[in-house]
Formats: C-alpha cells, structure tokens, sequence
C-alpha cells in the first residue's frame, strides 16, 4: 500500500505545517485567555477575603 507517500509531498507537508501552526497558535491565544482568566479569579478571591478579613476585624 502506497497510501503514505502522497503525505510525503511538498503540498501535502507545506498543508499539515500550516495546520501544526494554526492548532499551534489558536492553542496558545487558548492558554493566555485561560491564565488571564484564572488570575482575574484569583484577584477577585483576594479582594473577597481581604472584605471578610476587614469586616470581621470591625466586629
């Protein structure tokens, strides 16, 4: 079977590169957003803990 060495051709090799860096970049712009996202979440935990702490040491 013969079916693997059309993959080797430069057309089909330039079409998977292209592919590997878009996954690769669409992964990435994933990864930034989730940190971001997970540190706003952080900060607003602190801000929430920091309110309690406060309020508490009012009592």
């Amino acid at each position: 079977m013969g079916w693997h060495k059309e993959y080797e051709s430069p057309i089909y090799q330039e079409y998977f590169r292209r592919r590997i860096e878009e996954e690769a970049q669409h992964y990435a712009q994933y990864l930034e957003q989730k940190a971001v996202s997970d540190f706003e979440c952080y900060v607003e935990t602190r801000k929430r803990e920091e309110m309690k702490k406060a309020a508490a040491s009012q009592r």
